[in-house]
Formats: C-alpha cells, structure tokens, sequence
C-alpha cells in the first residue's frame, strides 16, 4: 500500500515506527504541506526546547466596563505567563519532503 518503511508498532497497534523508532504524524493543521512539500521534524522535541511556566496568573472581571453593564453581565480575564526558549538545537532538525502529485 505504499507504506513499505512505516510498521506497526507490536506494543500500540495506533503507533508506527519507521527503522525502530516511533513516528508521530501530526495533522496538516499544525504542520502545514505548503508548495508541493511536506514539513518533516526528526529528533527530540523534549530535548531541543524547554517550556518555562513562570508562575504568575492574574484573574480580573468587570461587570461595569467591556460592555458588561450593557449586557447584564460579569466578564472574565485570565492571564498566564508562559515561555518557551530553544535549549539544544542540535536535537531535532527541520526538513521538507517534496511530494509527487498521483495521477487520477
């Protein structure tokens, strides 16, 4: 069927591993195919970047301004401060597939 590389994985049916190791696909929507090709990430994720949650949240509401008098209501806003840095950029590597177009 065309995906003579791609096995099954023996311990997750769901999963596929390509020469031993697993293979996660990622839909279109969050990894785009853009002119014919196909972004391909091989490596760690884990490793290459480091998410730092700082620990600072703030919650504020209102129920006179944003419209809220207006419409009866109680409005909500929550803030989250988050960052993401690259730690190791030689733990995964960024490259594109070209795709042939199959005839119909």
């Amino acid at each position: 069927d065309g995906r003579y590389l791609l096995k099954d994985n023996p311990t997750e049916p769901t999963q596929k591993m390509l020469f031993g190791r697993r293979v996660v696909v990622v839909s279109n929507r969050v990894l785009k195919t853009k002119s014919g090709k196909a972004p391909v990430i091989v490596g760690d994720l884990k490793e290459a970047i480091v998410l730092f949650d700082r620990q600072q949240q703030s919650i504020a509401s209102t129920d006179v301004g944003a419209g809220a008098f207006e419409t009866n209501t109680t409005k909500v806003r929550a803030i989250e401060r988050e960052d993401v840095k690259l730690w190791d950029s030689e733990a995964a590597v960024y490259g594109q597939l070209t795709l042939e177009e199959t005839a119909k």
